[in-house]
């Protein structure tokens, strides 16, 4: 029996994902546990393992590849009894022949076979249309703009499922070709500078002394320059990876919620203040590195105690509040954007809280986030308090219902210490915040009460630490 080794569920990341790497080749001999090949989510890279010894005898799908999961990837003839596939994990086994070599097709249930003419190395499968055509999002979106039936289409992915590029083909959106170099310059074309004249004295009876020569100077020569030929328009870079991902992700969001931003200025001069004395003396209690990111962090998880409406999800099975802040971290990579979990945040103290997140985002910047650590989150900080950004509107991370967006510190008006908000204000340092929520799940009137309330805990940093 061969063994399928193909694409596993990572946490909560059971959509598409790109096949990233392929590490064997058919005839490869393998080892239980041999990386056999990398697949790349919208959370981070996997590996994926043999889950049987022997050989390789097909690698059905190469890099670059769009996949759902559970799509088989390689085949592997196992080696005597040893080469039990493990149950826990993505592989089933299928009757010895099914697939051979590579560019052989599998068969598949609900597939018919293809003819000899369509089976060679190389072509693609195709699913008789039978029901829905099985079809990625994405290729679904841009066939109904451009007009495109899908069924006329020939899919190249997995189980013959017509992908992004299938649709662009179809719709012969590009080149096929290069363009002609222009054709150079004939010999003709040059023009050739005059010969050089020269003018001689003119014949004079015998007087001495005999007149100078005058000479006429030669003109200057014409240089022919050739055309230059128009520069080649760039070349488009499809999006791959978790740059497609989180476009597709982000692109959902907005289109599937009904977001709107409030905004807001908090003195950050008591931030600044307790930040200074914490650096001072905060080696023994692991303080000297907390950041205004941590404060606003750690102050955001206790005003989320007084307002749960905000620390929501929203499915189309309805709204769910949890009891506990599973606080994410939006981090850039150099991969792109990842979310970060703190795991009930709301249980750690200002030392707990800023070790966790440093070393959370140490991980996810350098590749080593486990899935369970890229899932999950109830609510969501993005800072860009680094650069000069004041504000901006953050997009939700869904199926949240909400997230800050922490801007830099700039000077602002700011309540006078003491007095109502609204009577007195001075120009001082301001921290400046903006909340997006989902306005499905949450009015107007409860996200800036979270927010007023938010920036009274930033006004008092001491007591928002002593909860």
């Amino acid at each position: 029996m061969t063994v399928e080794v193909g694409v596993p569920v990572q946490g909560n990341d059971d959509g598409d994902c790109v096949l990233a790497e392929v590490y064997v080749a058919v005839g490869d001999a393998v080892t239980a546990g041999q990386r056999l090949f990398s697949i790349e989510t919208a959370k981070a890279v996997y590996e994926v393992e043999s889950t049987a010894a022997g050989t390789v005898v097909s690698v059905l799908h190469g890099p670059g590849e769009e996949l759902p999961v559970h799509t088989p990837v390689v085949l592997v003839e196992p080696v005597g009894a040893g080469g039990a596939a493990d149950p826990g994990r993505t592989a089933r086994t299928v009757p010895d022949g099914v697939a051979t070599g590579a560019g052989t097709a599998v068969a598949h249930p609900g597939l018919e076979a293809q003819d000899g003419a369509g089976a060679g190395a190389g072509a693609p499968s195709r699913r008789l249309p039978r029901g829905p055509v099985p079809a990625s999002p994405r290729a679904r979106v841009i066939a109904a703009r451009r007009g495109i039936d899908l069924g006329a289409v020939a899919g190249t992915g997995p189980r013959g499922r017509v992908l992004v590029q299938d649709v662009l083909d179809a719709a012969g959106r590009w080149p096929s070709g290069a363009g002609s170099a222009p054709a150079p310059e004939s010999a003709g074309d040059q023009r050739q500078p005059p010969p050089r004249a020269a003018a001689t004295a003119p014949s004079l009876p015998a007087v001495p002394p005999a007149p100078p020569t005058v000479t006429t100077p030669s003109p200057v020569p014409t240089v022919s320059v050739p055309d230059v030929p128009p520069a080649d328009p760039p070349a488009p870079v499809p999006l791959t990876g978790i740059r497609r991902v989180v476009a597709d992700r982000m692109t959902a969001s907005l289109r599937d919620s009904a977001q709107f931003t409030l905004m807001a200025v908090a003195d950050a001069r008591p931030l600044q203040r307790l930040r200074a004395v914490l650096r001072a003396g905060g080696t023994r209690a692991r303080l000297d590195r907390v950041t205004v990111t941590d404060l606003v962090a750690l102050a955001c998880v206790r005003t989320l105690a007084d307002h749960p409406a905000l620390n929501a999800h929203l499915t189309p099975a309805g709204l769910t509040r949890w009891p506990a802040v599973h606080l994410g971290l939006a981090v850039a990579t150099e991969r792109g954007l990842l979310v970060t979990v703190l795991r009930d945040a709301d249980r750690h103290r200002l030392a707990g809280l800023t070790a966790a997140r440093a070393d959370a985002v140490a991980a996810a910047r350098a590749g080593r986030s486990a899935a369970a650590d890229l899932t999950g989150s109830t609510f969501t900080v993005s800072s860009l308090g680094a650069g000069p950004v004041t504000f901006f509107t953050p997009v939700l991370n869904p199926p949240e219902v909400a997230i800050l967006g922490v801007g830099g510190i700039v000077p602002a008006v700011v309540p006078v210490p003491g007095e109502p908000p609204g009577d007195a204000g001075e120009i001082a340092p301001a921290v400046h915040l903006s909340l997006t929520v989902d306005h499905r799940a949450v009015d107007g009137a409860p996200a800036a009460a979270f927010l007023a309330d938010l920036c009274l805990a930033l006004a008092a940093p001491e007591t928002t630490l002593a909860r």
